[in-house]
C-alpha cells in the first residue's frame, strides 16, 4: 500500500469502527427501552470484556529494525515537531480540536433531545446517535473511494460547514 493510498486505508478502517459504533447506539436502545439499562451496561460490559480477550492474543510488534523502542511521550514530541514544522498539519490539527470542542458537545444534549423535544424515548434516542454513526460511515466510505481524486482540504471544511448548520437546525 503505497503513501498515496494511506488515506484510503485509514477510511476503510474508520469506516468499519463507525458502523459499530453505529450499530451499538442502535442495539443500546432497544435494549433500555425492552430491558432497561442496567442490561445495556451489561450488553456492553461483555463486549468489552470480548474485545479485551481478543486483543490479549494479539503478539506484540518487533521492534524497529536498529533496535531502538520509542516511547509514546518521545513518539508523542516528535508529532508535535511535526505540526510545527509543517503548517497545513497544524492548521488542520486546530481545526478538527476547534470542532470536537465544540461540535460534539451535542451528545451530552441529545438524550434531552430524543425525550424533550422529540418525545422518542431510549429507542428513539438509540436511532439518533446511530444516524450519527451512518453520517460517519458515508462519510468515511466516501472519502475512502475518493480521497485521491478530491481536495480533502475543502472536502473537510464543507462537511464541518454542513455538520454545524445541521447542530443550528437541531438547537
Amino acid at each position: 500500500c503505497g503513501a498515496e493510498r494511506r488515506a484510503s486505508a485509514i477510511s476503510v478502517v474508520s469506516t468499519g469502527q463507525r458502523a459499530i459504533a453505529a450499530a451499538g447506539a442502535l442495539l443500546s436502545g432497544v435494549v433500555i427501552a425492552r430491558y432497561g439499562a442496567g442490561w445495556s451496561l451489561a450488553v456492553g460490559a461483555v463486549a468489552l470484556s470480548l474485545a479485551a480477550v481478543a486483543y490479549a492474543r494479539i503478539a506484540e510488534p518487533r521492534s524497529r529494525g536498529d533496535g531502538h523502542r520509542a516511547s509514546v511521550v518521545s513518539d508523542t514530541l516528535e508529532g508535535l515537531r511535526e505540526v510545527r514544522r509543517v503548517p497545513i498539519v497544524a492548521t488542520l490539527l486546530l481545526i478538527t480540536v476547534i470542532a470536537e470542542i465544540f461540535g460534539f458537545a451535542y451528545t451530552a444534549l441529545l438524550p434531552a433531545v430524543a425525550g424533550r423535544v422529540l418525545e422518542v424515548g431510549p429507542s428513539g434516542l438509540g436511532g439518533l446517535s446511530a444516524a450519527a454513526g451512518v453520517g460517519s460511515v458515508a462519510g468515511m466510505l466516501t472519502l475512502a473511494v475518493r480521497a485521491d481524486r478530491t481536495r480533502l482540504g475543502w472536502l473537510l471544511l464543507s462537511v464541518l460547514l454542513v455538520f454545524g448548520l445541521s447542530l443550528a437546525a437541531l438547537g
